[in-house]
This record gives C-alpha cells, sequence and structure tokens, in this order.
C-alpha cells in the first residue's frame, strides 16, 4: 500500500500469475482515470486481451424517467472518451459500460474473471500524496486478479 501510495510510477501489484480474462480498468473522467485507460489499452494491446472500460455510478432511484436519461448520457460520454483510444489501438477489442453500483465492489467482483484490474489514484503531494483512495484500497486487498494503479504523468 505505502510503495502504490507515493510511486511516481504506474505499480501493479500481483497475487495471481494464472488471471485470465479482460484487462478491467475503471473510468471516472479525471486526468487519474484517463492514464489509467491508456494503461488498460496498452496492458490489452501486448496480452492479446479484450479491454472492458466500466463507470459505476450510484443512481438515487430506478423509478426515476431521469435515470435513464442521465445513463444514456454516461454511455455517450464514455464512448466518446474511450474514441481516441481505441483509433490508436485498433487491435484491442473493447467494451465500454456504464453500471450501476460502487466502484471498489464493482470491480472487486469483475476482477474474478480479469487478467488485470487498472485504476487511477486519487492525490499528490502532501498528505494526499500518502493516500490512496478507496477503489485503490479495496482492490489492493480484495481483487482476484492483479491490479494496476497508475497516477498520470507529465506526457499523459
Amino acid at each position: 500500500t505505502a510503495v502504490t501510495a507515493k510511486a511516481p510510477c504506474p505499480v501493479v501489484v500481483v497475487r495471481d500469475l494464472d488471471a485470465a480474462g479482460p484487462v478491467l480498468v475503471g473510468a471516472d473522467g479525471s486526468a487519474d482515470s484517463e492514464a489509467a485507460v491508456l494503461f488498460g489499452f496498452e496492458a490489452a494491446a501486448r496480452s492479446g486481451n479484450p479491454l472492458e472500460v466500466v463507470y459505476c455510478w450510484q443512481p438515487q432511484s430506478r423509478h426515476d424517467a431521469s435515470i435513464d436519461s442521465a445513463e444514456g448520457l454516461l454511455r455517450n460520454w464514455l464512448a466518446e472518451s474511450v474514441a481516441p483510444y481505441r483509433d490508436k489501438f485498433p487491435g484491442v477489442r473493447v467494451r465500454a459500460e456504464v453500471v450501476a453500483g460502487r466502484p471498489a465492489a464493482v470491480l472487486a467482483e469483475r476482477s474474478s474473471a480479469s487478467s488485470m484490474v487498472v485504476v487511477g489514484s486519487r492525490g499528490r503531494g502532501g498528505v494526499t500524496g500518502l493516500l490512496l483512495g478507496s477503489v485503490s484500497q479495496r482492490l489492493l486487498h480484495h481483487a482476484s486478479c492483479p491490479v494496476a494503479v497508475v497516477r498520470p504523468t507529465q506526457e499523459h
């Protein structure tokens, strides 16, 4: 946890070398997330595995008509945010999905069918640089496959 929180480069924690399945990336639109999506595309391109990019959200009520509209907007946003990487990595099979639920729980659950989970890391410098976000923390302790925690670099 300490290395992952302080490292200026991506850190991969490996529990199971035999993990199989797609590379799974948690995306939220932040700079941390963009770096994670790029890392995920690179990992999928190297391994030949498909890539799943997931945006998790927590709708207030399933009965509200605006929820469907919001979910549609999120799906469009996610497709647009992944499009430049699809162009750069045309050989990578990609599925982008909007999922209702807490990111840490959804990604930890899906890790059992993934070859790697990739997430960004919040915070840098000062006290925040000593901490990981709750999603990264939970995945480091509960994921069934390798976990990559990626910070944006100046070139990304």
